[in-house]
């Protein structure tokens, strides 16, 4: 097993709203999750609270209504080519959400 974190981000549309997207490559073994906004550019601090949502090839699995500064130790496994997603809505324009990763490869799942 080969452990990893992967940060994916995006920038939150005009909306509020954003997604980030991991795909997994090899068998994986999902052993950590955590969101977070940083403000938009000009900004110290978020005005408006995102709510986010993880999804696991397109099923819901949990959330968040703090969008940011959350963290889950729910255990997911991805086969290759399939997808963990996190959608975040009502945030500030601008903002940086960004999802983590973290979890082990596992060359034993098929």
């Amino acid at each position: 097993m080969v452990p990893f974190l992967v940060p994916q981000q995006t920038t939150l549309d005009a909306n509020g709203d954003g997604v980030a997207t991991y795909t997994a490559r090899v068998p994986v073994q999902i052993n950590h999750t955590r969101v977070q906004v940083t403000p938009p550019p000009g900004q110290t601090a978020t005005t408006r609270r995102a709510r986010a949502l993880v999804y696991a090839c397109g099923w819901p699995l949990e959330g968040t209504y703090s969008g940011s500064n959350d963290q889950s130790d729910t255990r997911h496994v991805l086969l290759p080519g399939e997808t963990l997603e996190c959608r975040w809505t009502g945030g500030d324009p601008g903002a940086t959400a960004t999802l983590i990763v973290r979890g082990v490869s596992r060359s034993d799942l098929r």
